[in-house]
């Protein structure tokens, strides 16, 4: 398949004859064990140990796949006085596919309601604020929001001082949102959404439930954030 071959000529042979990198065998273990470490808070330390290097080398390896533009971090929100916060990013790869053909998934269908499913659908709501932001061009910071007892927000989008949260979830009628509650007992926010799959609009105890398509038009059409 198309990206199984990208994944084995250009990710590990391209980056190697660029010389970015002059341990093939510690990248290519590297690229193994990072495609399941997209959407996760970044733990240096014990990758370092699974691959075999430095945690440093582990962080260049990174940075690699930064700067060639095949995945991204996205930064941990630290303004909170009143909570413990992750300090790390987490990574995310450019394309949901690569993540999969990095796990040898390709050929896994999605089914609803999986934690697979699920991860995917956080994966591809990320990657859509992302790319809309970048087109939009606005002075707007994305990050997510974890705190180290485990309450977390999925998007934290910040613009002049003033807050959107929004929480991901694949189900059509979303139950469990605890760490967006948490977060807005502590933060004074514009808006706090959670982009799903339901059919409709609707509101419950102040936040806005909207359907995923709904979110990313208004993000396109600059009116999320007004």
């Amino acid at each position: 398949m198309l990206l199984e071959s990208y994944v084995s000529t250009y990710l590990k042979e391209e980056i190697f004859d660029e010389a970015l990198t002059r341990n093939l065998p510690a990248f290519s273990r590297f690229l193994d064990l990072a495609g399941f470490e997209n959407g996760n808070i970044i733990n240096y330390s014990n990758i370092a140990r699974e691959v075999g290097v430095s945690s440093n080398s582990i962080k260049e390896y990174f940075n690699i796949l930064v700067d060639t533009h095949i995945g991204f971090f996205l930064p941990p929100f630290f303004k909170s006085h009143r909570k413990k916060l992750i300090s790390h990013p987490k990574f995310y790869f450019a394309d949901t596919g690569i993540s999969f053909a990095l796990k040898k998934i390709l050929s896994v269908e999605l089914t609803e309601g999986t934690p697979l499913f699920g991860d995917a659908f956080e994966h591809f709501i990320i990657l859509e604020t992302k790319k809309a932001l970048s087109y939009l061009r606005e002075e707007i910071n994305l990050y997510f929001f974890r705190t180290s007892d485990g309450a977390e927000v999925d998007i934290i989008l910040e613009k002049h001082n003033e807050i959107i949260a929004v929480e991901i979830k694949s189900s059509e009628m979303p139950q469990k949102l605890t760490g967006l509650k948490s977060f807005l007992k502590d933060h004074k926010v514009k808006k706090a959404l959670c982009v799903c799959r339901t059919p409709r609009v609707y509101e419950q105890n102040g936040i806005s439930f909207i359907p995923w398509k709904n979110y990313v038009e208004q993000l396109y059409g600059r009116m999320l954030l007004k």
